[in-house]
């Protein structure tokens, strides 16, 4: 499968590991290699991760 799939599945949303198994890798760390983090994916983790810590801060 081409690397286009790979990355249209993450921009997705779609787990890493789910993807990985897809595209018949044995190790997550191979399709790591291919993954592009997006702009936009690293501005949404690091709003998760604040709304988490509120959370859990109160």
């Amino acid at each position: 499968m081409p690397h286009s799939y790979e990355t249209l599945l993450l921009d997705s949303g779609t787990p890493i590991e789910t993807v990985s198994k897809l595209l018949g890798h044995e190790n997550v760390k191979t399709t790591m290699i291919y993954a592009i983090v997006l702009p936009e994916n690293k501005i949404n983790a690091f709003e998760k991760l604040e709304k988490y810590c509120e959370k859990i801060t109160g």
